[in-house]
């Protein structure tokens, strides 16, 4: 006469997955919705105000620069995009001491960067001394949280 061992409880929101599906689509839908349409009316805000003030040279620099800006935005946003496929996967699975570690991993890899490109861009700013602590220290910190899925698994 074995019994079964009884569930833990979730202690995440379920009600997306446990409801109907226009609802749940709605509430994940309408954030990422809404922030198209802010980034779009910025880009649309730069172009008329670069236009205006400074001509039609300003607005092809503005062209330019787009790629780059988006071949940046494009690596981080995947890079976060999986980190939270991971989260999903474990808050799925009811795991929240992974869902802590994946979350921990994704903070210190947008810190990493985050110092990386505060000193890439203050570069004239810095001793060559401060320059190499920095990217040793932003190095250091990006290898940390890629190497700790070792401990996700």
């Amino acid at each position: 006469m074995a019994t079964e061992p009884a569930a833990k409880p979730f202690r995440y929101d379920r009600s997306l997955i446990e409801g109907p599906i226009v609802p749940a689509v709605w509430k994940l839908a309408w954030p990422t919705m809404l922030q198209n349409v802010i980034a779009g009316l910025q880009g649309v805000i730069d172009q008329a105000m670069v236009g205006n003030f400074v001509g039609s040279k300003g607005n092809a620099a503005l062209g330019d620069s787009w790629q780059i800006i988006l071949i940046v935005v494009v690596f981080l946003s995947s890079m976060f995009t999986g980190m939270g496929v991971l989260v999903a996967r474990f808050a799925g699975a009811n795991q929240p001491e992974r869902v802590n570690r994946v979350v921990y991993q994704a903070f210190l890899t947008a810190f990493g960067l985050s110092v990386l490109l505060a000193a890439y861009l203050n570069e004239d700013k810095l001793t060559e001394d401060q320059m190499t602590g920095i990217r040793y220290f932003s190095l250091v910190s990006i290898y940390v949280s890629s190497t700790a899925d070792i401990f996700i698994n």
